[in-house]
C-alpha cells in the first residue's frame, strides 16, 4: 500500500510536468492530494482499484508523449498493465 502511494504521487508529478506546470508547490500539493485519494479507496475494501489508480496518471503521461512524439511503446505497455489490473479487479 505504501509503495502504491509513492507510485501514484510520482506518476502524478510526471503527468503534471508533461502538462508544463512549473510551480513546485502546486505540483506537490496535487500529487499528495491524488495519492491520499487513492489511499482512501483502501478503506472501502477496493485494494486492486488502488493499484489501478496509482498507474492511471502514467497512462495519461504516455498518451501525451504519444501525441507529441509519436512513440507508442510506453502507451502500449501501460495499457497491457492496466488491463491486467482491471482483469484482477473484476
Amino acid at each position: 500500500t505504501t509503495l502504491c502511494i509513492f507510485i501514484s504521487a510520482y506518476s502524478m508529478i510526471l503527468f503534471l510536468k508533461s502538462r508544463n506546470i512549473k510551480n513546485k508547490r502546486i505540483i506537490i500539493a496535487i500529487s499528495i492530494a491524488y495519492a491520499c485519494g487513492g489511499y482512501a479507496a483502501n478503506f472501502y475494501g477496493q485494494y486492486m482499484f488502488h493499484r489501478f489508480y496509482a498507474l492511471l496518471p502514467l497512462l495519461f503521461f504516455a498518451i501525451e508523449r504519444y501525441l507529441e512524439n509519436g512513440k507508442g511503446t510506453l502507451f502500449s505497455l501501460l495499457v497491457c498493465v492496466l488491463l491486467l489490473q482491471n482483469y484482477y479487479l473484476t
